[in-house]
């Protein structure tokens, strides 16, 4: 459970980022519609990253990543060459060699669009994505923290502890894993509740394993739940 706890932290932490990601891109695209300004860029190069595949007829999945390398002179200063990843639409109407428009600010170059709109599209995806995610993490950490507690009443209130056999395993909902246990066997068997526990919690676990139950004011536990 302590395990459990901190991983509860991982899509907190991701949403908190995305947030601050989200308010950087604002944040820029403010400064380029009043600082920005104009120049035409070449595209070098192309190229898909994860989840691309190669054939003659290009699909699109959700996992891919589109990426053109583009050139430009912003200004007076030294040329730029610089990877930058866009939307499939987008790098689908690109073809390499070809010229457009972007919009850069000048005191820091790195700060571009390559198209109207695209900082504030990718803002508003990015604090969307952050907002789940830090949704997520909070009930997350809830969930674990109310269990956690839980534990730690049932641990102060173990009545007898158990030998019992693993009758079930499921591995939905997919964070979480439900195993039904059985006590006894043959004839006299009895199959009781379902612990609900992170998925990774069992680890090797399968179904005919033999585990240690506490029977608990709290209710059953995996003893090893309990650290019995």
């Amino acid at each position: 459970m302590r395990c459990g706890g901190w991983i509860a932290l991982i899509p907190l932490v991701i949403g908190l980022s995305s947030t601050l990601g989200a308010i950087t891109l604002a944040r820029n695209d403010a400064q380029l519609a009043q600082y920005g300004a104009s120049t035409t860029a070449t595209v070098m190069g192309k190229r898909i990253a994860e989840g691309s595949q190669t054939s003659t007829q290009e699909r699109q999945r959700p996992s891919d990543s589109y990426y053109i390398t583009l050139r430009f002179t912003p200004g007076n200063a030294a040329e730029i060459n610089a990877e930058h990843q866009v939307r499939a639409a987008f790098y689908r109407i690109l073809e390499v060699g070809q010229t457009f428009q972007i919009r850069y600010l000048p005191e820091n170059p790195d700060i571009r669009e390559l198209y109207e709109g695209e900082l504030a599209s990718w803002s508003s995806s990015t604090q969307i994505n952050g907002l789940v995610f830090t949704a997520l993490g909070f009930a997350a950490c809830i969930w674990f923290a109310k269990t956690a507690i839980r534990a730690t009443r049932a641990r102060e209130n173990v009545g007898m502890i158990i030998d019992a056999y693993v009758t079930h395993r499921s591995l939905w909902p997919p964070l979480f894993n439900r195993m039904q246990y059985q006590v006894g066997q043959g004839d006299a068997a009895k199959i009781h509740k379902t612990f609900i526990r992170p998925i990774w919690a069992y680890r090797g676990l399968k179904r005919g394993d033999k585990i240690r139950v506490a029977i608990t004011g709290q209710g059953p536990y995996w003893a090893k739940d309990l650290f019995l």
